[in-house]
């Protein structure tokens, strides 16, 4: 069955939080955006626990809003957690091709951001994911896509280490104090950003590489 009212009325009370603990013209999340995330998460799941087979509504709906976690720790930076997301949304959206017949919304879309994180800090040919997207999208248009990514992966490199929990157990709490120690925003202060965040890791044990400092011939504004 589709999602009661409680849990709806909640989901998009929680859409609203998220997007108020963003940039808007940056199109960027906070950490302070991370625990209705969570909370979106867990109705989500608890929905499709208590159904099965699943109604169609709740597929639809489902593989949508995991999709938009995806894109929502994408934009956080946090790319080794969205790609959890997006696994999941294309699990649910091959579930709802073959028992309706019926794509969720820009489905090869879903495929290109899914790839691009999965591709963020290491090469992954990503044949799981091309697996289950064949079952709602055609070859050629899964080739296309494949094809686009494969090729401009990795321009940029960015350290592994966020792919690893004690990088991740801190990082909320290290935004946190970055927020609320930076001196100033706007042109340039992704250096001052990405300095606080280097001597911030190191008090938690972490070294972490920043961009600058992995791609030494790319000029950072």
């Amino acid at each position: 069955m589709p999602y009661s009212k409680e849990r709806a009325e909640r989901l998009t009370e929680l859409f609203e939080l998220i997007e108020k603990n963003g940039d808007y013209d940056a199109y960027e999340l906070t950490y302070r955006a991370v625990p209705y995330l969570a909370e979106t998460n867990e109705i989500v799941e608890a929905q499709l626990a208590t159904e099965e087979p699943y109604d169609k509504v709740t597929l639809l709906d489902s593989a949508a809003i995991m999709r938009y976690l995806a894109e929502a720790y994408d934009r956080l930076g946090r790319f080794a957690v969205s790609v959890s997301y997006y696994k999941r949304a294309i699990e649910l959206a091959a579930k709802l091709y073959a028992t309706y017949g019926e794509e969720i919304k820009d489905s090869s879309g879903m495929i290109y951001n899914a790839l691009k994180a999965r591709n963020y800090y290491v090469d992954d040919d990503c044949e799981d994911i091309r697996k289950q997207a064949l079952v709602f999208l055609s070859e050629d248009i899964v080739d296309d896509v494949f094809d686009t990514v494969m090729k401009r992966r990795r321009n940029l490199k960015h350290d592994p280490v966020e792919m690893t929990k004690e990088y991740l157990a801190v990082i909320d709490e290290v935004d946190e104090k970055i927020e609320k120690n930076r001196e100033y925003r706007g042109f340039g202060s992704c250096h001052h950003v990405w300095s606080l965040k280097t001597d911030y890791l190191a008090e938690k044990g972490i070294t972490w590489n920043s961009p600058v400092v992995l791609n030494p011939k790319v000029r950072f504004d």
